[in-house]
């Protein structure tokens, strides 16, 4: 059994203090007296069940992101024998979920939390006018622009498009992956995923789409759906090479190696994965495909999507390993010439106007 707390004696402020400087402070989370469990989190006793339901309700703490964040922050989260038995026994698990800042001195959390949101909002901002994909920036180049909706847009890119026809579908606000936009973004962009199928169609062609989201935490990177007309015999070798692909993308000892590929047919991207994990997410027209929740960043093929249609598509495979060359301004003009003539008689964005 375990021993009621302060049973052996009780230590003296002093000594206590002396012996913790440097460390952070523990979250005592039994009564002295009963021994039972009293709390899980530092901040419990700050907060009423009325207040807990208020933040519920209007929005608090999100546990998720806490989750994802000291995750990120922690390295790779390696699952032992000790690590399961302190979870279940002493609630050591639930210290992912809480936030870093409750877990200062209360008279630091305040000043914690006001540097932080300063601190983010300059990283953002600096990001924001580094980002190429971002609609406000005047240094974007408009002319590979092919359609404006209200918060979405559809583009050529600018180096490596791997066929023609190839194209983006892109959020206007900087945002690290389409698993976090909001019902009024998913809308336009599965719109302008409708259109491109029809379009593709009249020349019995489909259409694949692929994401992939990477440095969610930082927000480095802004969310761009691949948009890639293929034959039909590609189209439907792709299921086999994309799933063969995934399932060997990671290490055995992965995280969430019982769920490599995770199907998104039934309950689409948002219902198959968490928010604020990093993933590659790849669909086969409007009929779903796979995604793979990514759980080391750092070995993980960033290239993964591209690499894989160069094989499907019988490309050179040096492509693999070049860096995508940038298309002159002449022939990016050709091709968006070439496009809007296509795409003129499916643009759902004229009904805007």
């Amino acid at each position: 059994g375990r021993a009621v707390r302060g049973a052996f004696g009780r230590p003296s402020r002093a000594a206590a203090e002396e012996g913790n400087k440097g460390k952070r402070a523990q979250v005592d989370k039994y009564d002295e007296r009963s021994g039972q469990k009293a709390r899980y989190f530092a901040d419990d006793d700050q907060s009423t069940l009325n207040d807990l339901v208020r933040e519920e309700r209007f929005g608090g703490q999100d546990y998720d992101r806490n989750f994802a964040r000291n995750l990120a922050l922690k390295g790779r989260h390696r699952s032992t024998p000790h690590d399961v038995e302190d979870e279940y026994e002493h609630d050591k698990g639930l210290e992912l979920y809480e936030e870093r800042g409750t877990k200062r001195p209360r008279s630091d959390q305040q000043e914690y939390q006001r540097q932080r949101q300063i601190n983010d909002y300059k990283r953002l901002t600096a990001v924001q006018e580094r980002c190429p994909f971002c609609f406000d920036n005047p240094k974007k180049n408009r002319a590979s622009i092919m359609a404006i909706g209200q918060l979405t847009y559809l583009k050529l890119p600018e180096s490596g498009q791997l066929i023609p026809g190839h194209c983006q579908v892109i959020p206007m606000a900087h945002c690290g992956s389409l698993r976090e936009v909001d019902d009024a973004v998913a809308t336009e962009i599965r719109n302008f995923q409708k259109c491109l199928i029809q379009m593709f169609a009249h020349e019995g062609k489909h259409v694949i789409f692929i994401e992939t989201a990477l440095d969610l935490e930082r927000q480095s990177r802004h969310a761009v759906l691949e948009c890639i007309p293929v034959g039909e015999e590609v189209y439907m070798d792709a299921p086999l090479f994309f799933k063969r692909e995934i399932e060997e993308s990671e290490s055995e000892w992965s995280q969430h190696n019982a769920k490599k590929l995770i199907e998104t047919k039934t309950r689409g991207l948002r219902g198959s994965i968490p928010p604020d994990f990093p993933y590659f997410n790849v669909e086969f027209g409007l009929t779903g495909g796979y995604v793979h929740v990514i759980d080391d960043e750092r070995r993980f093929n960033r290239n993964l999507g591209r690499d894989v249609m160069v094989s499907l598509l019988c490309l050179p495979q040096e492509r693999m390993h070049q860096k995508p060359r940038r298309e002159t301004a002449s022939v990016l003009m050709q091709q968006a010439s070439g496009f809007l003539k296509k795409w003129e008689p499916f643009d759902w964005t004229k009904q805007l106007d």
